[in-house]
């Protein structure tokens, strides 16, 4: 039983002598260092923030068009067979080719091409 006492009370001690440890051996950064660590967090801020921001920059216009393919053949027919899941996939390569290397205010009025 005491053995178990004696462990319980080590415990703590232990962790204690272990923290004492290791706020001795910590210093404080000096001007340079903690100039270099706020540069390195800046930047990694700064290409997180880019890195968003383009993935925003393409996600919104890809969902934008696989919504208005979604809604253009949704509001024409009840039930959708594999030959407008085609024309659906065409329509949305076609609308993405326009808008990538076309005119891109052209891009957003032109219809969609029929499926033959």
């Amino acid at each position: 039983m005491s053995d178990k006492v004696r462990e319980l009370v080590e415990i703590p001690q232990q962790f204690i002598r272990d923290g004492s440890q290791f706020l001795t051996r910590c210093t404080k950064p000096s001007d340079k260092e903690f100039s270099q660590i706020c540069k390195a967090v800046g930047v990694g801020f700064a290409v997180m923030g880019f890195i968003g921001y383009f993935v925003k920059l393409i996600h919104i216009p890809i969902n934008n068009i696989l919504v208005y393919v979604h809604n253009y053949y949704t509001s024409n027919s009840s039930s959708s067979t594999p030959q407008q899941w085609r024309c659906i996939v065409e329509a949305v390569i076609n609308r993405l080719y326009f808008k990538i290397i076309g005119d891109p205010t052209s891009a957003l009025s032109l219809p969609l091409l029929p499926c033959l």
